[in-house]
């Protein structure tokens, strides 16, 4: 068996679900994996619950929903614990970064990832932002370490587009990517082909069923779908772009008529993450837009809050996956994969 020791940094819907699954498949885990996972250090915004022996994974997450923080588990739960510091005094083995997504400058979860890995800590992330905002010196550090990142559960969650693309796809050339990226933006754009109401309206319902957030700008403004496109350029084309290099449209312009429009040329309009090599200017570009598909693209058929990604390649031709539905327990289950994937590799064997 191999027991390994883990820190979950941010205890929101993803973190708690991610403690939830993991009690779940706890003998799954022993059976098929021969893995046992120990939570000894849990934290969120106003404290921290340690216990390197391993805390009892309910009793965090009836801590969490009942007292709104884990710094009140009992007798192991510590007020405005510096996180650094638990990490020092840690015997962790691998961090999960799910704290507060910040894409202008990565936030503290950056710092927090900086940390681990000089700690030759190994590093999930479901925080886009340390990944947007500084992927080559996270992967440079992590490699002078030897340690391993992923961050399936920023890339889209449950759709798997980074292990397609690096593991998959390995040896190919990949001369394009495409990306339904957002749920929540399909949803509204799916429902306003397909039923003819407005993007008022269809926002509104996708707020009602939980799809979209509160405060939907990240996600309609295309900035989420921004983030993880250039997650994937950077990663899979070796590029080094930055949030300012991107091109990024959203969707609250989109009106009834143009929907009308498209449908009339058996087309559909849906919001697209594009990296793609410019030809005419011999460079990489990427673009986030609103994009007119042809029934015969392989994403025009993709509904409700469901997500796709089309990869051009030279050797493998086309290579299309469609579903990975927005849910926070998705979201969860993409960073238990990382963690399994980390575990059984020759690093903590």
């Amino acid at each position: 068996m191999n027991s390994i020791n883990i820190a979950l940094i941010g205890c929101g819907n993803v973190g708690l679900k991610l403690l939830e699954l993991v009690h779940t498949k706890k003998a799954l885990l022993l059976e098929q994996y021969h893995l046992q996972l120990n939570f000894v250090a849990v934290a969120d915004s106003s404290g921290v619950a340690i216990d390197e022996n391993g805390l009892d994974v309910i009793k965090v997450i009836e801590t969490k929903k009942e007292a709104g923080t884990v710094a009140s588990y009992p007798e192991k739960g510590y007020r405005n614990a510096l996180i650094v510091d638990v990490l020092k005094n840690s015997n962790v083995q691998i961090v999960i970064e799910a704290g507060v997504t910040n894409i202008e400058n990565g936030g503290t979860s950056l710092e927090h990832a900086f940390e681990a890995i000089q700690l030759e800590m190994h590093v999930v992330f479901l925080s886009k932002g340390p990944i947007v905002c500084g992927y080559q010196q996270l992967r440079d550090l992590a490699l002078e370490k030897n340690v391993q990142l992923k961050y399936s559960g920023a890339t889209a969650a449950a759709l798997p587009t980074i292990d397609l693309a690096l593991q998959s796809l390995a040896g190919t050339e990949i001369h394009s990517i495409e990306g339904l990226f957002n749920g929540t933006t399909n949803y509204i754009l799916d429902r306003m082909t397909s039923h003819g109401v407005t993007y008022q309206e269809a926002l509104l319902e996708a707020q009602e069923k939980g799809i979209a957030e509160t405060d939907p700008t990240l996600d309609v403004d295309g900035w989420d779908t921004a983030a993880k496109t250039l997650i994937l350029a950077n990663a899979v084309m070796r590029t080094n772009f930055s949030m300012k290099d991107l091109e990024v449209k959203g969707i609250t312009k989109i009106t009834p008529g143009e929907i009308d429009k498209a449908k009339s040329q058996g087309k559909v309009i849906k919001l697209i993450g594009e990296v793609y090599f410019d030809q005419k200017e011999a460079r990489t570009k990427v673009k986030v837009s609103p994009k007119l598909l042809s029934s015969e693209h392989p994403l025009s058929d993709v509904k409700d809050a469901l997500k796709g990604v089309h990869f051009l390649t030279d050797t493998m031709g086309e290579l299309t996956v469609i579903g990975g539905k927005s849910d926070p327990r998705a979201a969860a289950a993409a960073a238990l994969k990382d963690v399994i994937t980390i575990a059984s590799t020759k690093y903590l064997m």
